[in-house]
């Protein structure tokens, strides 16, 4: 995916919290609020059931390619 020269680009890579879109949704919209003149893209890596290890894989064979400025990784912390 080609990244235009404006563009600030956020990599969200996680579980089923992730693929949620509509915190995605609501993050480049704040994003871009709060970035007047450049065109932010979040991108959702976020994936049901995915591990640190699967999301690892999903950054160093999709992720890097994209080019993102920046990588949040969403963890959900289990507590028996």
């Amino acid at each position: 995916i080609d990244k235009p020269s404006d563009a600030y680009r956020v990599l969200v890579i996680g579980d089923s919290i992730a693929d949620q879109e509509r915190w995605v949704r609501s993050l480049e919209a704040n994003l871009g609020e709060k970035m007047p003149g450049q065109t932010v893209q979040v991108m959702n890596g976020g994936v049901p059931g995915y591990d640190t290890c699967s999301e690892l894989r999903v950054f160093e064979e999709t992720g890097v390619k994209i080019e993102p400025d920046l990588v949040l990784l969403q963890f959900c912390l289990l507590i028996l």
